[in-house]
């Protein structure tokens, strides 16, 4: 089974989510998507100044869809509003596809996934292979990165030793050169979090999404 920090940072914090996480287990995380804010080729937003003066200009008027309550990408867009000091409306989706269709037929002005679209950042300490001109944040003065985790999990209750073995046999796949250019080409960043780090690296995003959570 696919997990997401979403499934067990996130909607752990909300009530009645409708997530057991107690029945699962994370064994390796193997792919790491950054947030991008990107805007429709035709907007009058250029760069993420423009847009950013544009919102601080005009509070409220600039609209950003996301995918969702309780997701990594709103959660992104929280924490980008408060580090530019601007107020957007905001219009969750149900899912990326959703809000990207939404924006290509003009009613956001910005979104924060997607493709075939004008990439005005990404929250990268570097540049994305898969979107070479696209400026990092935090090129442009932002001290900020971050993203969507992933990997797999298993059922709670499930045997260290099957544990261990299904994380190496997941960091061979890994270390697959043909597996991992088709991860970059499709904008994902491989990563290597074995079943003996998830737990220390789950904890360490919780540490860091806490404060935009409790907000």
């Amino acid at each position: 089974m696919n997990t997401t920090v979403r499934l067990t940072v996130l909607q752990p914090s909300m009530k009645n989510s409708g997530n057991q996480i107690e029945d699962i287990n994370d064994v390796f995380l193997f792919y790491y998507m950054p947030d991008a804010v990107v805007a429709k080729e035709d907007s009058p937003h250029e760069t993420l100044q423009n847009l950013v003066e544009d919102a601080k200009a005009n509070p409220g008027r600039v609209t950003f869809g996301d995918s969702g309550t309780n997701t990594v990408i709103q959660l992104a867009s929280e924490i980008s509003s408060d580090m530019t000091d601007t107020t957007a409306a905001r219009i969750p989706f149900k899912g990326s596809t959703p809000a990207m269709t939404a924006m290509t037929s003009y009613k956001t002005q910005g979104v924060k996934a997607g493709e075939q679209v004008r990439t005005l950042a990404v929250a990268t300490e570097g540049h994305v292979a898969a979107l070479p001109k696209a400026p990092a944040l935090r090129e442009l003065g932002f001290d900020r990165d971050g993203g969507a985790n992933g990997g797999v999990v298993v059922p709670a209750g499930t045997p260290g030793d099957a544990w261990q073995r299904l994380s190496g046999i997941l960091q061979q796949i890994n270390a697959i050169s043909e597996f991992q250019t088709q991860m970059t080409a499709a904008g994902y960043e491989v990563i290597n979090v074995s079943f003996g780090d998830v737990a220390d690296f789950i904890e360490e995003r919780k540490a860091a999404y806490a404060p935009a959570i409790s907000a």
